[in-house]
Formats: structure tokens, C-alpha cells, sequence
């Protein structure tokens, strides 16, 4: 026996090839591997070869010096129960926005507004009133605060405060301009 590449003893077995004995893995579960991947190639320089560019490229992407695209995982669905659709239809009654109960019961903001069509909840009206339209506009462009700020303080989404902004004639500062014209044309 002599020793191998990576720690690991070789011996050379009955066919005449050499095999990984006794192997320490560097990675949990390599030990196999690295025996097959040598009992499939008829070349040990070559296999060898192979096997080292394999651990570097394995040893690399462990140590996090491998840029990986992040993968986004879809949120599993939530399903209501009964009881649930009734507490939230209750809630809506109450006066929470379909924002409010989205985040409370843990589900998109759709699926409130189609359980409580569903159970044949009145919506209430849709969009900002005008005493809404003329708060936000006082907060972003007197007070200047963000689309998404205005929104939260109106319990409304950015994208509503922004067309009713706009429906009133309200110019879009030139960072929020940018960014809607380059998202509308693909670009980031």
C-alpha cells in the first residue's frame, strides 16, 4: 500500500486498478464516491487527474469561495381552515385592511380578498378616498417621504399611493421616475 492523494491508503485490486482504501472523506459521503469514480475509469492518471479537480471544485464551493445564484424558494401555500375564514372575515368587519389580515393569517393579500368573496363579504371600496389622495400627497411632497411610507401610514400598498399620486397630476421624484421607466423597459 502506499499513500494516496488526499490521505486517503491505495491498494491495487484483483483487475490490476487502483482502489481507495480506507478512505477518509474530506466531504460526508465522498469516501463511496471517490471509489466509484476510480472503479469507472480504465486510466489512473486520468482518474486521478479527474478526482482532484473534483475535490478542489467541491472543497471550494464548501468553503463559500464558489458564487452560487441564490435560489428562491415559493412560500408553501397556506390553507384556512373555516374557523380561520370566519375570524377573518369578522377581523374585516372590524375595519382591518386585507393587508393587515394577509400578514396576520400569514397568506397573500389575494388570498384574503378571494376567501372573503368567497364567503360574500362586502368589500370596502377600492383605492384611496380623496381625503386619503390629499393626505398623501401633502406627506410625499411636502414631507417627502417615500411611496411605501406614505402607504403604510395610509394603510395602503405603495403601488395604490402611487397612481392615485399620479391621477392627481403629482410628478414622481426623479429616483422613483428612474426606477418604474427601467423596470418597465427590463432593465435593473
Amino acid at each position: 500500500m502506499r499513500e494516496g492523494l488526499f490521505r486517503r491508503e491505495w491498494a491495487k485490486s484483483d483487475a490490476g486498478q487502483w482502489i481507495a482504501v480506507n478512505p477518509r472523506p474530506v466531504l460526508p459521503g465522498q469516501g463511496l464516491f471517490v471509489v466509484r469514480f476510480l472503479r469507472s475509469c480504465s486510466n489512473l492518471v486520468a482518474a486521478v487527474q479527474g478526482l482532484a479537480t473534483l475535490l478542489a471544485e467541491a472543497r471550494a464551493e464548501v468553503d463559500g469561495a464558489v458564487d452560487r445564484p441564490e435560489v428562491v424558494l415559493r412560500a408553501r401555500v397556506r390553507k384556512l381552515s373555516d374557523a380561520e375564514k370566519a375570524e377573518l372575515a369578522r377581523d374585516y368587519q372590524r375595519g382591518m385592511t386585507v393587508y393587515q389580515l394577509a400578514e396576520k393569517y400569514g397568506v397573500q393579500r389575494q388570498t384574503v380578498s378571494r376567501h372573503l368573496r368567497g364567503i360574500g363579504v362586502t368589500m370596502r371600496q377600492q383605492g384611496l378616498s380623496e381625503i386619503q389622495v390629499d393626505r398623501a400627497v401633502e406627506l410625499y411632497v411636502e414631507e417627502r417621504l417615500t411611496l411605501k411610507q406614505v402607504g403604510a401610514k395610509l394603510g395602503a400598498d405603495a403601488g395604490t399611493v402611487r397612481l392615485a399620486l399620479l391621477r392627481r397630476g403629482v410628478q414622481m421624484r426623479a429616483a422613483v421616475a428612474r426606477r418604474i421607466n427601467n423596470a418597465s423597459r427590463g432593465e435593473s
